[in-house]
């Protein structure tokens, strides 16, 4: 009995050092995987537009008075300045909570965001959200012949190099 008061003190030092052990674990931050930045090119063609539909009257008033089918306005714009191999879609929306669209789970998705708060004539905050992702099915490079700039002679050597 006379040692019974050593195996308590024993007993509450393994408690105490369990509960800083758990508290520490559950202050110490976990570590984050960190989201990749979107490739240089990307991230150029992503300002360009954003630019592009930022400085275009038409289309902010479009966007700002809700005008039906505005989308497909935008899109001729994301095709002739995306970088080939990207596919997108793109939606205008009231909040960022209500800009929700299905993207493919196996690719890196980045996003666009464009706030439009007013055209000349009417003030109603809209957002036009792009995302873009790197092509799954792999790009066909005869749709985007005329993008590399090619005539038809260097194209055929071209095509040949890709059926390799």
């Amino acid at each position: 009995m006379v040692n019974k008061k050593g195996y308590i003190k024993t007993v509450e030092a393994v408690i105490a050092v369990i509960m800083i052990i758990i508290i520490s674990f559950t202050l110490i931050p976990q570590h984050v995987e960190r989201q990749p930045d979107p490739p240089v090119s990307l991230q150029g063609a992503m300002k360009f537009i954003n630019e592009k539909i930022e400085f275009n009257e038409s289309l902010r008033s479009g966007i700002v008075t809700e005008e039906y089918g505005i989308e497909t306005s935008i899109t001729p714009i994301i095709i002739q300045n995306k970088p080939w191999n990207y596919d997108f879609t793109c939606a205008v929306c009231q909040s960022t909570g209500t800009c929700i669209i299905d993207t493919p789970l196996k690719a890196n998705v980045y996003v666009s965001d464009i706030f439009i708060a007013s055209s000349k004539m009417t003030q109603n905050p809209k957002i036009v959200r792009i995302w873009f992702w790197e092509s799954l099915s792999g790009a066909d490079p005869a749709e985007y012949r005329d993008k590399l700039g090619c005539f038809d002679k260097c194209w055929s050597s071209i095509n040949k190099c890709y059926q390799k």
